[in-house]
């Protein structure tokens, strides 16, 4: 008498009788009927002809395997192992032995009158397995139990001792591969852009430990459905398409489950053999996917650790640089050094600071890039003033909010009211964060910044995140307050027409040269500048005229010193400039470079082109002299040079 004995699955323990043939599959209109999510509504049917039962696959999309291979029709034998499903059955062909252990039959019962020796089956759960296979069976479940109790003991150590994830990735493999039979294994992570790569694999077919490609079509399945896939006859399997992956590693069995925390899917573990005799089950499905669930909170609290680590690294370092920031009092290193730590802080390719033209008004805010890092000079012009009022920049000073777009996390991510430029721009993500200025300035509240930072092109093109933005607001907060300082320092010391220092300064540097030169044997050099005849440019043009003159000569004289140079009005049309480090030659070449420029200067004045020139007289200090003796001398050369007939050097 044929039948079908279920040793796996839901519906372990039962028995069918095959004698006249049977359907099978999840439907209740079936003969056969398992509770088995994979099992399709008409999976198999079982015929008799003559002394031979066959089965037949009705659903080629849900294999039917016998003894570890996909059949579409076959003839069974006694001992076959038929898989559907997670579902695995025995077929019996010889007659079960008479039970001797029946109830007695009831007194109404038919059976009552039947004599003695009469063979009607009275129980129908054949004995097939001797007691010790059972128990060695049993053995070998409580073995298989143990060790995976072990490694779930081991993984759950791992995520206190690990605090590196791609160790953290290694490990989770090792001791997967020792509870269940996997030949391949690979974990994919997200690598933020929202691609799946293999961040850890273990491949023991391999010499080489190639890494293994999984399934793109049991990737797909895993990540829309979000639960754990197995097969067991992926070369045979309809859904799998005979894949060129499946087919050119020799792929049998397969099993992939999410990575998932928080509801959130952020990679999978995607394990398979090659070989018939390890074959994957529902028991190690279920335990992978214990693994998987104790593995995502791992990986998070790994990265978790990680980036508290880097944030208390980052506030670290931005305070030390913070420090060296406040102590520049100039504004052109201000903004070179704010745009480098911003650049180095968040990992952008391309960071620029922009500052708010006067007068600054909260509509047709005029922005101008005061400095950028990464991109050149035909970009940088062309991204100069005006910044259009739609655009991320003016929007951030305009409202005095920051704007971070393309971030991963959609609580701070906002949605993109402007594209940027493909031809200049990597990704989509970047982080517009205003400078706002400490001060109370009633003529300047129309606006709420006085500039902004933007950074663009993270690293690697990720996106960025809310750490990238916490760090660009702390640095713009102390951005802000050091161009406050360097704005009022700018306003005590230099002069606010011809931009240059003021005198007091000027009195101020000189009075700490002298002695340092003294001390250091440095020479130290002073000129003295006087415009010919300003008097009558003032009586012939107007005073307004006059100022013109007096702000462009202020530029020029900027321009032609040396950044450590000390340049200064002393008074009225009168300039002086200090000149440490620098002996009487090349004092003297420089002021005949500034009396040049100068002279071949015109200078335009509602639309009248002067020009004028100037008398320069040159000093250095001697051995032993002071600060008063050194003007005194160079006073004296410049007096000489207006006596001998003006526009001309002199040297003391």
């Amino acid at each position: 008498m044929a039948q079908l004995v279920v040793v796996e699955g839901t519906a372990v323990g039962e028995v069918f009788d095959l004698s006249t043939g049977a359907t099978l599959g999840s439907a209740a209109d079936n003969s056969i009927t398992l509770a088995d999510r994979r099992v399709a509504a008409h999976q198999a049917r079982f015929e008799v002809i003559g002394d031979a039962v066959h089965i037949t696959s009705l659903d080629p999309a849900r294999a039917v395997v016998v003894n570890n291979a996909a059949i579409q029709r076959q003839a069974l034998a006694h001992g076959d192992i038929i898989a559907i499903g997670d579902t695995l059955m025995l077929f019996n062909a010889e007659e079960p032995a008479k039970s001797t252990s029946a109830a007695a039959p009831s007194p109404n019962s038919s059976l009552a009158n039947e004599p003695p020796g009469s063979d009607t089956i009275r129980i129908r759960r054949p004995l097939i397995d001797s007691d010790s296979a059972i128990e060695e069976r049993r053995d070998l479940a409580r073995t298989k139990a143990a060790r995976q109790l072990s490694a779930l003991y081991h993984l759950s150590s791992a995520v206190h001792e690990l605090h590196d994830e791609e160790s953290l990735l290694a490990k989770i493999l090792e001791l997967t591969f020792q509870v269940v039979p996997a030949e391949r294994g690979v974990i994919l992570i997200d690598d933020t852009t929202g691609a799946l790569r293999p961040r850890a694999h273990l491949n023991i077919l391999s010499r080489r430990g190639e890494v293994p490609r999984p399934s793109r079509t049991i990737l797909a399945e895993v990540l829309a459905t979000r639960e754990g896939v197995l097969t067991t006859d992926a070369p045979d399997s309809a859904r799998l398409l005979s894949g060129i992956s499946i087919v050119e590693q020799n792929i049998r069995s397969v099993m992939c489950v999410p990575l998932v925390y928080r509801d959130k899917l952020f990679g999978v573990i995607h394990l398979d053999t090659s070989s018939l005799r390890k074959t994957f089950d529902a028991g190690d499905l279920k335990l992978l996917t214990g693994i998987a669930h104790l593995a995502a909170g791992a990986i998070e609290n790994v990265r978790l650790f990680v980036r508290r680590r880097q944030h208390s690294q980052d506030l670290i370092v931005l305070s030390r640089m913070t420090q060296e920031l406040s102590r520049h009092l100039d504004k052109a290193k201000i903004h070179t050094e704010a745009v480098e730590i911003a650049r180095e802080l968040v990992g952008a390719s391309r960071v620029s600071l922009l500052t708010v033209e006067p007068p600054r008004r909260a509509l047709g805010t005029r922005l101008k890039i005061v400095h950028a890092s990464g991109m050149g000079d035909i970009e940088w012009r062309k991204m100069s003033t005006p910044i259009e009022a739609d655009q991320p920049s003016a929007q951030a000073v305009r409202e005095g909010t920051s704007i971070l777009v393309g971030s991963p996390d959609p609580a701070v991510n906002q949605p993109m009211r402007y594209e940027p430029n493909p031809e200049r721009y990597d990704t989509k993500s970047f982080i517009v964060v205003p400078i706002r200025s400490n001060k109370q300035d009633v003529f300047e509240i129309e606006t709420k910044a006085i500039g902004c930072l933007c950074a663009t092109d993270k690293t690697g093109h990720a996106p960025f995140d809310q750490r990238d933005l916490q760090l660009l607001e702390i640095l713009a907060s102390q951005v802000g307050i050091a161009l406050t300082n360097a704005e009022l320092y700018e306003r005590a010391t230099v002069d606010a027409l011809t931009r240059v220092f003021v005198r007091r300064y000027f009195v101020q540097r000189i009075e700490e040269f002298v002695p340092l030169a003294h001390e250091r044997n440095h020479p130290l050099s002073l000129l003295m500048i006087d415009i010919d005849h300003f008097k009558n440019v003032n009586d012939t043009h107007g005073h307004q005229t006059g100022d013109v003159i007096l702000r462009e000569l202020g530029r020029l004289l900027r321009h032609k010193v040396r950044p450590r140079d000390i340049p200064a009005r002393y008074g009225g049309e009168e300039f002086a400039v200090l000149l440490y480090d620098a002996p009487l030659d090349v004092a003297e070449k420089i002021a005949g470079k500034i009396h040049r420029s100068i002279a071949k200067h015109v200078f335009d004045a509602k639309r009248k082109k002067l020009s004028v020139t100037t008398s320069i007289g040159v000093a250095q200090l001697a051995p032993g002299e002071t600060e008063t003796q050194l003007i005194k001398k160079a006073d004296q050369a410049l007096y000489r040079a207006k006596h001998e007939g003006r526009n001309r050097v002199v040297v003391a």
